[in-house]
């Protein structure tokens, strides 16, 4: 009897928790933020931070100088000329993201996840 009143709140714990780790996993998915760009920025360590209307924040897309989060320094230059143009022009962009609940959640600065991919909108 003493048994079941310990493995009771353990299982009700154990399933709790896979309860609301399923559940964050659930709302995470791919992202795609769309926008205009308010501002653009380059650091003296080469990152680029980019402003969008999304997320109303600064967030880092990418290296010019080291691989960063999987996205080599060749890709992030292409990624800086559509960012560069679309904010120059004042079009609009898309940016995925994977693993992502919502565009307004994206964690801020270098904080935030790598991009899969950057497009210029028409």
């Amino acid at each position: 009897m003493h048994q079941k009143i310990i493995w009771k709140p353990l299982t009700q714990g154990l399933f709790i928790g896979q309860l609301l780790l399923s559940s964050s996993m659930i709302q995470a998915s791919t992202q795609w933020c769309t926008g205009s760009i308010t501002n653009i920025w380059v650091d003296k360590s080469g990152s680029i931070y980019i402003h969008g209307t999304w997320r109303d924040a600064h967030t880092k897309i990418c290296s010019l100088a080291t691989t960063w989060k999987g996205v080599s320094p060749n890709t992030c230059k292409s990624w800086q000329a559509l960012t560069q143009q679309a904010h120059a022009t004042q079009k609009s962009v898309i940016i995925q993201y994977s693993n992502l609940s919502a565009c307004k959640k994206l964690p801020t600065y270098s904080k935030a996840p790598s991009p899969n991919y950057v497009m210029l909108r028409k």
